[in-house]
C-alpha cells in the first residue's frame, strides 16, 4: 500500500501545498488528542514519568508519528512566505507536536527531533541555529534535573538498563544478519526469529519484532538486497532535496527543507528505534520520497 501511495502521488501530481496540510492537520489532531488525554492524567506511567500517547497504544509510536512531522511545520513557519496568520498558525502546531515529542519522554524522537531542528535552524539563519542550539542545552538541562529513571538512566549500560539491552539486542540482530545475509529472515519474522538469537543477559525481553535500528532491521528482514534499496533510496532523495533548495524559492523551498528535516529524523530518530515498518511510518517514508519529486520533476 505504501508503494501504490508513491505512485498515485506521482500520477495524479496533487499539489504539494495541500498535501502538506494536510499531513499537518492529521499530526495535530494526535497532538491535541494527546495533550487532551495528558492534562487528564491518562498514559502510560513509567520509569517515574507519565508518558504521552494520545492516539496510540505506546508512547514511542507516538513520537515516532510526531517526530517526522513536527519538522515539516517548524520549516514553513520559520522559512516560508506566509501571512503572520498562517506562519503563527505553523509555528503553533510546531510547538504543539515538539511537547508531545518531549512528554512522550522517548528519547530517540529527542534526538532525532534535535537533529532536524538544527537541520531546519542551519537555512533559517546564524540567530535562529544559536537560538535552537542554546534552547536544546536549556531543554537538556531541565530534563537532567528530574529524578527520574526515565532520564537518569539515559547513559546506564549495566545489565538490565534499556542501553545494555539494547547493544544485546544488536549482537544478536548481527548474529541472525550473519545467518541470513542474502534474502533476511522475512517480513514480520523477526518477531519469531529472535529467541534463537537472544543473549543471556537480554532474556528480559525476548518478545521483540524489530532490532530498533533501521539498518539492522531492513538487513535482517530483507537481506543486503534491501539494505542496498534503503541507501539507494536516501542517496536520491537528498539529492532532489539538493536540486530544490539550491535552484527554488519560496514555499517550494521551505517545503523541501521541511520534507528533508523529516528525512533527517527517521534516520536519527531510526539509529535506535522503528523507522519504517510501521504502516503509519512506511506512508509518510513513501510521502516524503513522493512530495519531493514533484517538487524535484515540476510538471511540464
Amino acid at each position: 500500500e505504501p508503494l501504490l501511495f508513491m505512485g498515485l502521488i506521482v500520477a495524479v501530481r496533487p499539489k504539494v501545498k495541500w498535501m502538506l496540510q494536510a499531513l499537518l492537520a492529521g499530526g495535530l489532531i494526535v497532538a491535541l488528542a494527546g495533550a487532551v488525554q495528558y492534562a487528564l492524567r491518562h498514559g502510560i506511567q513509567a520509569e517515574g514519568v507519565l508518558r504521552m500517547v494520545g492516539v496510540y497504544r505506546s508512547p514511542d509510536n507516538f513520537a515516532l508519528f510526531l517526530g517526522r512531522v513536527a519538522p515539516v511545520a517548524a520549516a514553513l513557519a520559520l522559512l516560508a512566505p506566509l501571512r503572520p496568520a498562517w506562519r503563527a498558525a505553523y509555528a503553533g502546531a510546531a510547538a504543539l507536536m515538539l511537547l508531545g515529542v518531549l512528554l512522550s519522554f522517548t528519547r530517540g524522537a529527542w534526538l532525532g527531533d534535535a537533529a532536524a531542528l538544527l537541520f531546519v535552524a542551519a537555512f533559517a539563519g546564524r540567530r535562529w541555529l544559536v537560538a535552537m542550539l542554546a534552547g536544546g542545552v536549556v531543554a537538556g538541562g531541565a530534563l537532567a534535573s528530574l529524578q527520574a529513571k526515565r532520564i537518569q538512566s539515559i547513559f546506564q549500560f549495566t545489565p538490565g538498563s534499556t542501553g545494555f539491552s539494547r547493544l544485546e539486542l544488536w549482537r544478536a540482530t548481527v548474529s541472525m544478519i550473519h545467518d541470513h545475509p542474502l534474502f533476511g529472515v522475512g517480513l514480520d519474522n523477526f518477531l519469531y526469529q529472535y529467541p534463537r538469537y537472544i543473549l543471556e543477559q537480554a532474556r528480559n525481553e525476548p518478545d521483540l519484532s524489530h532490532p530498533h535500528d533501521l539498518l539492522l532491521d531492513f538487513w535482517s528482514r530483507i537481506g543486503i538486497f534491501g539494505l542496498a534499496s534503503l541507501v539507494w533510496l536516501e542517496v536520491v532523495f537528498f539529492r532532489m532535496a539538493a536540486k530544490v533548495i539550491g535552484c527554488s524559492s519560496g514555499f517550494e523551498r521551505a517545503a523541501a527543507i521541511g520534507l528533508a528535516a523529516s528525512m533527517v529524523d527517521c534516520l536519527v530518530h531510526g539509529l535506535v528505534d522503528n523507522s519504517y515498518f510501521l504502516i503509519d511510518l512506511s506512508l509518510v517514508f513513501w510521502f516524503t520520497l513522493g512530495l519531493m519529486h514533484l517538487l524535484a520533476e515540476p510538471a511540464p
